[in-house]
């Protein structure tokens, strides 16, 4: 059988199919392993959501470190070593019963967790070029929104009929992912990092696809005031995971007249929507060549939805589940064109030699999202009534002005005069 090539539809294929068995491996552990440990294990909720929070925040010191070894050591070797140190903890996992293993299992597992969709981003930008990026990223997107809900779907009849053996399946079955999963990165023609190459500029004035790394991006990432900015900017605009997640379930049942059995419907709009979105942008290479004004059009869907959900309140009824589904459907168009443009302009920020170090650090953004936003969701901007949307408009808003500014390419320098840093 021939060698598929980079950028290859087989390559898609391939690529489409790993993310389809990881995600429903992942969509069986979310639904069912807090309720093995507390229901069928028997440790306490209380010990248990510590310990989930504790491994959240155990899981930002994996991702850059690991980057840092995929770049010195090869993508392909790191990236198939971790997926199958995974597979093997949580093959594990499901036998653990003691709570000081539990601690410790779940703080590495965690870190594993955390430090792979760097080296995921990284594959992508190695075997495919320009816009073919953003649309196999947005496939890859959209199979992982399917696949997941597919786990869920399965791991409701484990929950269903609540047995350890059914319980031990989904994690046991999320486990063996990861070998499939590695396996298929295995067979990749994962090509050598490309040299540095001269800057280009988009139309809209923000790093294009093609774009090298000049004297200011040879250094670490830490060092590079441009990538930190556009870090912690993106992850402010990520809190949109928060909203959807955290603050609209509470809002429904605190804030309006609806029934709790609305947020369900509301995700699963956020979900069809956001497959059907994947699947457009797979096709649409326009959106590679403007990032950064795909960012402020996401921006602006997203205070608009800021805008909508509170006029939803002060309806009932049929009119009240339509506002907030209108809503939702903003906050997702939001999401999903973040999700292209923030990857853009990351991607075309960090230079090659230290790509998967750079997207470790980029994906620091979700981790430090996943710490502050659930808090400032029922702490600040649901206490604040109407005044806490307008904040998160602002919030939003402003967090996209900065990612754009971080993207902005100045006049670069000759690479003669700064090099590349191999260190």
């Amino acid at each position: 059988m021939a060698e598929p090539v980079p950028g290859s539809a087989a390559v898609r294929r391939r690529l489409a199919f790993g993310a389809a068995v990881d995600s429903f491996g992942t969509g069986l552990l979310l639904s069912t392993s807090a309720v093995y440990f507390v229901a069928v294990i028997g440790f306490g909720v209380g010990e248990v959501g510590v310990v989930m929070s504790v491994a959240g925040v155990a899981g930002l010191l994996g991702p850059v470190p690991v980057g840092r070894l995929a770049d010195r050591l090869g993508l392909r070797r790191v990236y198939c070593g971790a997926l199958l140190l995974r597979g093997a903890g949580y093959l594990g996992y499901a036998f653990v019963t003691d709570f000081r293993v539990f601690v410790v299992a779940t703080c590495l597992l965690r870190m594993l967790d955390q430090s792979t969709p760097p080296l995921q981003q990284s594959l992508v930008g190695a075997l495919a070029e320009g816009g073919e990026r953003v649309r196999t990223m947005a496939l890859v997107r959209g199979v992982r929104n399917t696949a997941l809900s597919a786990g869920f779907l399965v791991a409701g009849l484990a929950l269903a009929a609540h047995t350890r053996p059914a319980m031990m399946a989904m994690l046991i079955g999320n486990g063996l992912s990861f070998f499939v999963l590695a396996a298929v990165i295995a067979s990749l023609p994962i090509p050598a990092p490309a040299s540095a190459a001269p800057a280009s500029t988009a139309p809209d004035g923000v790093a294009g696809p093609e774009a090298g790394p000049d004297v200011e991006r040879s250094g670490p990432p830490l060092r590079h005031r441009r990538f930190v900015l556009l870090t912690v900017s993106n992850g402010l605009l990520l809190l949109h995971d928060s909203v959807l997640f955290v603050l609209l379930p509470v809002w429904i049942v605190t804030r309006t007249s609806l029934p709790a059995a609305t947020v369900a419907g509301l995700l699963a709009v956020n979900t069809v929507l956001t497959v059907l979105l994947q699947l457009l942008f797979s096709r649409t290479e326009r959106l590679t060549h403007r990032p950064g004004a795909v960012l402020l059009a996401a921006a602006g869907f997203l205070v608009a939805a800021c805008a909508v959900f509170p006029a939803a309140a002060r309806l009932s009824g049929g009119w009240a589940v339509a506002g907030c589904a209108a809503a939702v459907a903003l906050l997702t168009v939001g999401e999903n064109l973040h999700a292209v443009a923030g990857w853009q302009l990351s991607f075309d920020l960090a230079p090659a030699d230290r790509r998967t170090e750079y997207m470790a650090v980029f994906n620091l953004g979700l981790g430090l999202q996943n710490v502050v936003g659930p808090a400032l969701m029922t702490s600040v901007v649901l206490g604040a009534g109407p005044g806490g949307w307008l904040l998160l408009a602002t919030l939003f808003a402003g967090s996209a002005l900065a990612c754009r500014a971080a993207g902005t390419v100045r006049a670069p320098l000759p690479v003669s005069q700064g090099g590349i840093c191999h260190g």
